[in-house]
């Protein structure tokens, strides 16, 4: 479920640059400056850019799928060593 979402968002952001960049639409100063404006937030307001904020999601996201393998690892191993332990204990 977080993988595909990964794969999702991933593919999402692959051309986001070149999709969201606003361009000046017309020649005037105030769609040039809209267009800065709405780059700059978009794009390089350091943290509080919103491509910023959307990357900090998907590196949380590939730390809850990280978090859930290992996890899902233990608990397969103990499982294991619970299935030969009672084997060993009660044997059929």
């Amino acid at each position: 479920m977080f993988e595909d979402a990964i794969t999702v968002l991933d593919a999402q952001l692959r051309d986001t640059k070149v999709a969201l960049e606003a361009k000046q639409w017309a020649q005037d100063p105030v769609s040039k400056e809209t267009a800065e404006k709405f780059n700059r937030d978009t794009f390089s307001a350091g943290d509080s850019a919103a491509l910023t904020a959307i990357m900090a999601y998907r590196e949380q996201l590939d730390g809850v799928v990280t978090q859930l393998t290992q996890i899902e690892a233990t608990y397969r191993r103990v499982e294991g060593d619970n299935v030969a332990s009672w084997g060993r204990v009660n044997p059929a």
